[in-house]
């Protein structure tokens, strides 16, 4: 664990990495961690590979945003909005949902978060 990961202890004494703290979103006040939202769409086996991010909304300080790789053609977002309706808080739930091909990494497999925001801006403006 980093000096920037986030995570808790269970009952059992297992810890649980949440997520990092530079990668968080605020949305209306509220904390969401993207690792959390990744993993309930990764649990959907609806798409290979998806990344959370926040972007920058009015109204709500940012807004949740979801990159994502579908596992086919018939994966639509009201089937992946439905498929996550009970595994994540209303204010979790993604926003803004970009489909792509693939996502964005550097040579140690991360993806590449600046990029991935630029992507998703520039899908949502056509």
């Amino acid at each position: 664990m980093g000096t920037d990961d986030i995570g808790y202890f269970d009952p059992q004494g297992y810890l649980h990495i949440v997520g990092r703290q530079s990668h968080k979103i605020i949305t209306g006040g509220e904390n969401v961690f993207p690792a959390e939202v990744e993993a309930a769409l990764l649990a959907t086996q609806l798409v290979s590979d998806v990344c959370a991010i926040g972007l920058p909304d009015v109204q709500w300080g940012e807004v949740v945003t979801v990159v994502y790789v579908p596992k086919s053609d018939c994966v639509s977002i009201d089937r992946l909005q439905r498929a996550i309706a009970d595994k994540l808080s209303k204010y979790k739930r993604p926003k803004h949902w970009v489909a792509v091909d693939s996502l964005p990494r550097n040579g140690q497999g991360k993806v590449n978060r600046e990029l991935l925001g630029q992507i998703a801006l520039a899908k949502m403006q056509t």
